[in-house]
């Protein structure tokens, strides 16, 4: 993880579950967290889509939402950041249905520590970064492909010219 602030989306509705949530950031000594609440689902969703996140946590229900729902509309609005959902609920159902939706972990909450935290967050931001790797370079790579036919014909017509060029000088 870089060395700079993580910026950090904090989706719950729970005061306590924030001031929790914050406490275990600030007792990470490795890296500083700048934290935004979002106490809702509807001013999350304008976050997200508005604001630069490097990782998103995102409580399970959110104001008579779900957090998959969440995660999934997020995605589908284009976010690239990382999700982390945050439960109570030790039910492998939703650990499964968590990464079905998109989220790059699923933490309980009874069992989180700023260690298992930190983890979490570093992993989620490392495999977001080398998808991002990925993609930009399967479009670089589709790029060089779609104009390969340009290159050819380029070095072809470069080759002819060298050719007649020799001729011309093994003339003189």
């Amino acid at each position: 993880m870089p060395s700079a602030t993580c910026r950090v989306l904090l989706i719950d509705d729970d005061e306590d579950d924030f001031v929790i949530t914050r406490d275990l950031l600030g007792d990470i000594k490795t890296q500083r967290f700048d934290i935004i609440w979002s106490a809702g689902a509807d001013d999350a969703l304008e976050r997200i889509q508005a604001g630069q996140f490097d990782v998103i946590l995102v409580d399970y229900y959110v104001g008579g939402r779900t957090g998959l729902e969440i995660v999934r509309r997020s995605i589908g609005m284009g976010c690239i950041a990382p999700m982390i959902l945050l439960t109570g609920l030790g039910d492998r159902a939703v650990d499964l249905a968590a990464a079905t939706a998109g989220a790059a972990d699923y933490l309980e909450k009874g069992k989180l520590t700023a260690a298992l935290l930190d983890r979490s967050i570093r992993y989620a931001i490392g495999a977001a970064d080398t998808r991002r790797a990925l993609v930009e370079k399967t479009i670089f790579l589709q790029m060089v492909v779609d104009n390969a036919d340009t290159g050819i014909a380029t070095f072809d017509r470069s080759l002819r010219l060298v050719s007649s060029n020799d001729r011309f000088f093994a003339m003189l």
